[in-house]
């Protein structure tokens, strides 16, 4: 069984046009961005922050309610594997929101 030639060609024709609109699209950018130099870091730097030291309160679901130094109560999403850590009267520490360390001191 044999390719006829106008057969090849058409789908070598095909082929080389569906890769160039695929490869132009894939290296499009919006009229308004500029390109970046390596003079100009593309992200901002964030302000460090101390973490805080807490007791846990309660915990539910995947959530825990955290009671500051200060008397402030935070209620933190926690991951699942780390939940059984999280009985009342733990301490943890928190920062940006999230519980960074938790204390494992044996009681």
């Amino acid at each position: 069984m044999r390719i006829s030639t106008p057969k090849l060609l058409t789908g070598t024709i095909l082929s080389a046009v569906l890769c160039a609109v695929a490869g132009t699209s894939a290296i499009a950018r919006p009229l308004d961005e500029r390109p970046l130099t390596p003079n100009t870091p593309n992200t901002t730097a964030a302000e460090p922050v101390q973490p805080e030291p807490g007791k846990v309160v309660s915990r539910a679901s995947n959530l825990a309610t955290i009671e500051m130094d200060n008397g402030e109560r935070k209620t933190i999403p926690v991951a699942r594997w780390k939940l059984h850590q999280l009985e009342p009267g733990t301490e943890v520490w928190v920062a940006y929101d999230r519980i960074v360390a938790i204390d494992s001191q044996d009681k």
